[in-house]
């Protein structure tokens, strides 16, 4: 007899047939219990998982504030810097001190050096300095990296470096120009 005949053959008798449908009908009533039963339990975490995604989302946002503020607060710390360099001036001759001792600091020898007062533009007045400096390698890059601790706002426009055929003297042709507002 295969499964479906022994099947037929039960369900012919009225107290399994009505059995098997009370049993069908009870797991139907259980399964409609069990689903009423955590409806409420599912909407409560289908609103936990909305209020988690909303504070992530909440989170995020403050995160992002608190980069930007911290961008904010290294921008206006480069700002006062650059303006405090701005301000400190541009008196001619206290640029040549100030390289003077740079370049007594570095081990350097400044062979040749003159400064002109550029034209002010955009409240911003220029002054190029043209120096030869000579020393070793090392000598002349420690020169240049002190230009960045100078009290002033001074950039390097060019730099043109020969070497004697030892390569343990270095001649540097270097043209900055010093920044200040208002007139130099």
């Amino acid at each position: 007899m295969t499964p479906w005949t022994l099947l037929l053959t039960y369900w012919r008798v009225p107290a399994w047939r009505n059995g098997l449908v009370a049993a069908l009908f009870g797991l139907f009533l259980a399964y409609a219990g069990w689903s009423a039963a955590l409806a409420p339990a599912q909407a409560e975490l289908a609103a936990a998982r909305a209020n988690l995604a909303a504070l992530s989302g909440e989170r995020a946002a403050l995160d992002q504030r608190r980069d930007l503020a911290a961008r904010y607060r290294t921008l206006a710390a480069e700002e006062a810097r650059l303006t405090a360099r701005l301000n400190a001036g541009t008196d001619r001759s206290e640029l040549v001190r100030r390289f003077t001792e740079l370049s007594a600091a570095s081990g350097t020898r400044i062979i040749h050096g003159a400064n002109t007062l550029g034209r002010e533009r955009g409240g911003l007045t220029p002054v190029l300095q043209d120096l030869t400096v000579e020393g070793s390698y090392a000598e002349v890059r420690q020169f240049l990296a002190g230009i960045d601790r100078l009290a002033t706002l001074t950039v390097p426009v060019s730099v043109d470096m020969v070497a004697n055929a030892e390569g343990t003297l270095v001649r540097a042709k270097l043209r900055f120009m010093t920044l200040s507002q208002g007139e130099g």
